[in-house]
């Protein structure tokens, strides 16, 4: 059974490879983007199951990348991560199911995993 694709959205670097390995240490193919723009590139070659967005990207917020990713891709499950979850716009992306499931900064990686595992498991 091929692993789960799971694209990292992360502006800052060294959250970026800290995500990386916590998933790949649990079995998932993991991919990396820094912004909205490289993400919409990535998610058009197809094979994306999951897509974990920080909501402070620097050249799109990651609620309203998200939005995109359930209108273009309905069937990819979607994470949003933030610092905070009293953003009108983080509250929005829960509330109108763009964002399937919020994870905040920082997070604990037990959760996070089980948040993803069980979205990847609604397949």
């Amino acid at each position: 059974m091929a692993k789960p694709i799971v694209l990292v959205v992360e502006g800052d670097a060294a959250l970026g490879r800290l995500l990386q390995r916590i998933f790949e240490r649990e079995d998932f193919q993991v991919e990396q983007c820094a912004q909205a723009a490289e993400a919409k590139a990535r998610l058009e070659q197809g094979g994306v199951d999951l897509v974990l967005a920080d909501f402070e990207l620097s050249d799109q917020n990651g609620a309203l990348l998200l939005a995109e990713v359930q209108d273009r891709y309905p069937l990819v499950k979607r994470v949003l991560m933030a610092a905070s979850p009293d953003a009108p716009a983080v509250r929005e992306a829960v509330s109108r199911g763009a964002a399937e499931a919020l994870v905040l900064k920082p997070w604990n990686h037990a959760e996070l995993l089980g948040t993803v595992r069980s979205l990847l498991a609604k397949t």
